[in-house]
C-alpha cells in the first residue's frame, strides 16, 4: 500500500453492531483529523440484522417484526447514538400497562419490583400473593430464602438450579423461567448465573447469603421497605436487556425507559447508514458473503504486520484489501472466519449453542375482540407445554400504534418452537399457515378473539438468539486473550456481552476503539480514497476501485 493511501477497515456485517462500528470508527477520524476509509459488508439482502419492521397491511402503521424494544439508560451509548443520528425525537415510549404470566388458564399481573422476576425485597415477595401467580406454600418456600444460610460458589454454576435451591420451584417456573425466556430464549436449568444476572453472581460469590434481598439492593439501593439496606450500589449498566422478545414487566433500573421508534427500530440501521454514506464516505454493500479472511502476501509499512485480504464469496480472484477488520457476525459465521488467524477464539464460538426464534405478527379489526387488553402482553411458562412463550399486545404496549389505525388490533407472538419438538406426541408447525393457525388459536383459548386475522408476517430468526450457558463469561474471555495476539482483528455482537440493542451498541463502541488503537500504532493517517481490489495472485492495482459490481450490489439509498 502506498504511505499516502488511508488504512482501510472492512466490517463485516451489517446489523446494529457493524454499523455503530462504522460509525464510531468514522467519527473517531474525523475528530482526529485523520483520514479512513471503511467499508461495511453485509451478507444477506438488507441491513439491520435483528432489527426489521414491516406494514402488515398497505394502509396499516409500521410495526417491528424483529427486536420491538430498546432500553435507554441516561448517558448511555444508544442515547448518544440517537442524538447523534437525529433520531431522539422519534423515540416513543411503552404505556405505563404491565405485563402478566398466563398460566393455568388465567392472566396473572407480574410483581412491580424484581429483578428478572426475583423479588426485590420481603416486600415484593408478599406481594406475589395478591397477584395469584404464586401460591402461599409458594411464597413460604421462597421465604426461606431471607433466613437461609449462603449457598457456596467458587464459580459460575446453572442458574436454574441454583435459584430452585434458594426460592423453590414455583417461582422459577411460573415466573423467572419464562422472563428469562423471553430474553434469551433458553432453560434456565442450562443458562449461565454469572452471565445472566451479572451483579447478583458477584453478590453470591461475595458471601450475600439472600438472593432476595440482594435483588432489593439492587433495585432500592437507597435502602427502604423493598430490602435490607443500601450498602450496595449497583452497576446497573449490567442488567440483562431485551432482544428479539421482550422482557415485559421487568423493574427498570432508575432513570431507563423502555423505548421504540415511531417507524419501527429498523428506522435505526437505516438512518445510520444513511449518515454513514453521506456525512463519511462510508461505502455499505449488502448480498456481499464474505467466505474467508487471508493475510496479503506481501508485508506492508504497518509496523511490518501483513495486510489482510477480505475474500467475497461467490467472486473468484476477487478480494478486499484491509488494514482492520471488525467481524460483527453471529457466533458460527465469526467462528469460521476467525478459525485460521486466532483457532481458540474459533473454538470457543463454535462452542455457542443458539435457539431459533418464530415471531408471528397480525393483524386483527379491533371488532373481532370481546375487549381491549388490560395489559400489555404476557408470558407462558414452559410448564404449560404450549408452543406459545410470548405475546405482545403491540396496539395496548405502543400508543402510537394504536393512535395511528385505532380501527386494528396488532399483535406480536413468540413460538418455543422446541417446547413442541420435545415432546413425541406433537409435531411442531412448520409452515407459515400452521404458525398463523397456532398463533390465532392461543388468542381465541386465551382473549376470547373472533375470526382469523386479517394481516400476518412471519419472522424466523437463525441461528437465533446465542445461550448463555454456564462458562459462557470464561468462553468469552478465551476468546479476548486469543484475539489479542491479533490486534486488527476485532469481534462484536450479540455473543459476548449481552443480547440487547443497548449492549450491541456498547460493544461496537469497545470494538471500534480497539480497532482505532490498533491502527494508530501504526500511523495510518492519511486520504479517503476507495479501496483496492486485490487479485488472488495479491497485487492490487490501484485503477481499479471497488465497486458494486466488484463485491456486490450496494444497499440502495
Amino acid at each position: 500500500m502506498r504511505s499516502s493511501a488511508p488504512a482501510h477497515v472492512v466490517i463485516i456485517g451489517g446489523g446494529i453492531s457493524g454499523l455503530t462500528a462504522a460509525w464510531q470508527l468514522a467519527r473517531r477520524a474525523r475528530s482526529a483529523g485523520h483520514r479512513l476509509a471503511i467499508t461495511v459488508l453485509e451478507a444477506s439482502e438488507r441491513l439491520g440484522g435483528q432489527l426489521d419492521s414491516v406494514a402488515l397491511m398497505a394502509a396499516g402503521p409500521v410495526i417491528d417484526v424483529g427486536a420491538e424494544s430498546l432500553l435507554i439508560r441516561p448517558g448511555e451509548d444508544a442515547e448518544q447514538l440517537l442524538a447523534d443520528i437525529g433520531l431522539a425525537d422519534e423515540l416513543a415510549a411503552s404505556s405505563a400497562l404491565r405485563a402478566a404470566i398466563h398460566t393455568h388458564g388465567a392472566l396473572h399481573p407480574l410483581p412491580t419490583s424484581h429483578v428478572m422476576g426475583i423479588p426485590a425485597g420481603d416486600r415484593a415477595l408478599r406481594e406475589l400473593i395478591a397477584t395469584g401467580l404464586i401460591s402461599t406454600h409458594g411464597v413460604q418456600r421462597a421465604q426461606a430464602d431471607l433466613t437461609a444460610p449462603a449457598s457456596p460458589l467458587v464459580g459460575d454454576v446453572p442458574l436454574g438450579p441454583y435459584l430452585r435451591e434458594r426460592i423453590g420451584d414455583e417461582l422459577v417456573d411460573l415466573l423467572i423461567s419464562p422472563l428469562l425466556a423471553g430474553v434469551y430464549g433458553g432453560h434456565p436449568d442450562q443458562l449461565s448465573l454469572e452471565a445472566t444476572l451479572p451483579l447478583l453472581y458477584r453478590l453470591a460469590l461475595a458471601g450475600e447469603s439472600s438472593i432476595i434481598a440482594s435483588s432489593g439492593h439492587l433495585l432500592h439501593p437507597a435502602g427502604d421497605e423493598h430490602g435490607r439496606g443500601g450498602t450496595i450500589t449497583p452497576a446497573a449498566t449490567e442488567l440483562p436487556t431485551p432482544v428479539i422478545a421482550e422482557q415485559p414487566g421487568t423493574s427498570l433500573p432508575s432513570g431507563a425507559r423502555m423505548m421504540t421508534l415511531k417507524g419501527g427500530l429498523a428506522t435505526l440501521p437505516h438512518v445510520l447508514a444513511e449518515h454513514l454514506r453521506t456525512s463519511h464516505g462510508v461505502q455499505i454493500h449488502t448480498r456481499t458473503p464474505v467466505r474467508r479472511l487471508d493475510r496479503h502476501p506481501e508485508t506492508h509499512h504497518n509496523g511490518g504486520r501483513q495486510r489482510w485480504n477480505v475474500v467475497i464469496d461467490g467472486r473468484p480472484g476477487r478480494a478486499i484489501e484491509a488494514d482492520a477488520i471488525i467481524v460483527a457476525t453471529p457466533a458460527p459465521t465469526a467462528s469460521s472466519l476467525v478459525a485460521e488467524h486466532a483457532p481458540a477464539a474459533a473454538a470457543a464460538l463454535s462452542d455457542l449453542q443458539h435457539v431459533g426464534i418464530t415471531i408471528v405478527s397480525l393483524a386483527f379489526l379491533r371488532s373481532d375482540w370481546p375487549t381491549t387488553p388490560a395489559v400489555s402482553g404476557y408470558l407462558v411458562p414452559a410448564v404449560e407445554g404450549r408452543a406459545v412463550k410470548a405475546v405482545t399486545f403491540s396496539f395496548v404496549k405502543w400508543p402510537h400504534l394504536a393512535a395511528a389505525s385505532p380501527e386494528l388490533m396488532l399483535v406480536r407472538l413468540s413460538l418455543a418452537l422446541p417446547r413442541l419438538a420435545e415432546r413425541a406426541a406433537e409435531t411442531p408447525p412448520s409452515t407459515d399457515e400452521d404458525l398463523i393457525t397456532v398463533a390465532a388459536a392461543e388468542l381465541k383459548r386465551t382473549m376470547g378473539v373472533r375470526g382469523r386475522p386479517i394481516a400476518a408476517h412471519i419472522t424466523r430468526w437463525h441461528p437465533g438468539l446465542p445461550q448463555y450457558v454456564v462458562g459462557h463469561r470464561d468462553r468469552v474471555r478465551q476468546i479476548r486473550r486469543a484475539l489479542a495476539g491479533v490486534p486488527d482483528l476485532a469481534v462484536c455482537g450479540t455473543a459476548y456481552d449481552g443480547v440487547g440493542i443497548s449492549a450491541c451498541i456498547t460493544a461496537a463502541v469497545t470494538a471500534a476503539a480497539q480497532t482505532w488503537g490498533s491502527l494508530n500504532r501504526h500511523d495510518h493517517h492519511s486520504t479517503i480514497t476507495r479501496p483496492a481490489v486485490a487479485h488472488a495472485s495479491g497485487q492490487s492495482p490501484a485503477s481499479e476501485p471497488v465497486t458494486a459490481a466488484a463485491v456486490g450490489p450496494a444497499e440502495a439509498s
